[in-house]
């Protein structure tokens, strides 16, 4: 991915997304969050960590499962800033 294909809003029905949609799913096949409460479960969405869909850039996006994926989109929609819930296996809280 260029650099300015990782500056623009990549249209969710592209080739271009969906060939970077497929390659964070392949390199991160579990939902972190999930994984960090002890729970394994599959990513199944891609989110931008930074809620910016100009972002493509591959640090600012992550896989998620739907259920955290659409808490933070909804929480975000809604003006939130959103943080995971609950604490990880070792005890510390979650982050994202």
């Amino acid at each position: 991915m260029t650099d300015r294909q990782a500056r623009r809003a990549l249209n969710t029905g592209s080739a271009a997304w969906r060939k970077l949609r497929a390659q964070v799913l392949r390199e991160q096949p579990l939902c972190p969050i999930c994984q960090k409460a002890g729970k394994i479960e599959a990513a199944v969405d891609v989110d931008h960590k930074d809620n910016d869909s100009h972002n493509n850039a591959r640090y600012n996006l992550v896989g998620l499962c739907k259920r955290h994926h659409s808490e933070k989109t909804a929480t975000e929609m809604a003006g939130k800033k959103w943080t995971p819930k609950g604490t990880g296996t070792d005890g510390w809280p979650i982050d994202y």
